[in-house]
């Protein structure tokens, strides 16, 4: 009983650092980062985004609805191929 008292009593520290952010608060941190570099290569956006996110396999994800949405705009390609954002006005 004397231990169920102890974890009860500490159970909200862990819920404090591990809440991870919204996708819509990531989305608008990856579209202030592009804006103010003026444009950036899509492994730039994911270098970004993977610090931010959970799990990284929703990047993508989370990059094709910003382009959807007109928050990232793909205006072509470098030389290796990745896709070349600039920010929405």
């Amino acid at each position: 009983m004397g231990w169920l008292i102890a974890a009860e009593t500490r159970m909200g520290k862990i819920f404090e650092g591990g809440t991870a952010q919204g996708d819509s608060a990531i989305m608008d941190e990856i579209a202030h980062f592009v804006n103010a570099m003026g444009q950036a290569n899509e492994a730039q956006v994911v270098q970004f985004a993977r610090k931010r996110v959970q799990y990284a396999g929703n990047i993508p994800k989370i990059i094709e609805q910003m382009e959807k949405a007109g928050m990232l705009i793909h205006s072509g390609n470098d030389r290796l191929g990745l896709k070349i954002f600039r920010g929405s006005v």
